[in-house]
């Protein structure tokens, strides 16, 4: 599997539509800021990008994806404790082999 097979993108008028809806009808969130491309100067002095977005109200999860050199990086925001989400994105990305480096945060808990 390719990274540009992970996502493709949508036409532009379902990307307006899902706007004007907001976190009424969608679920989840995934945001994709596809390739960094930084001066060949600065690239021997950075090792990935963080993308990361914050959960809203509604939806339980947002996914925030960003690609830089030959890491891309897939984070996943939650507002629950229950892992199932993150357990399925792990196991067909391993279906289809893409090779995982798995980190995360402390429960943070308000």
């Amino acid at each position: 599997m390719k990274k540009q097979d992970v996502l493709r993108p949508l036409p532009a008028g379902a990307m307006k539509f899902g706007g004007f809806l907001g976190d009424r009808l969608i679920s989840d969130t995934l945001s994709n800021m596809g390739i960094v491309r930084m001066p060949e100067e600065d690239v021997p002095y950075i090792e990935k990008f963080d993308f990361v977005l914050g959960p809203s109200e509604i939806n339980r999860a947002a996914c925030a994806m960003v690609t830089f050199g030959d890491h891309m990086v897939f984070s996943v925001t939650k507002t629950t404790v229950e892992p199932s989400f993150e357990e399925r994105i792990e196991k067909l990305l391993n279906q289809d082999e893409v090779q995982l480096k798995i980190t995360g945060s402390p429960l943070y808990e308000y």
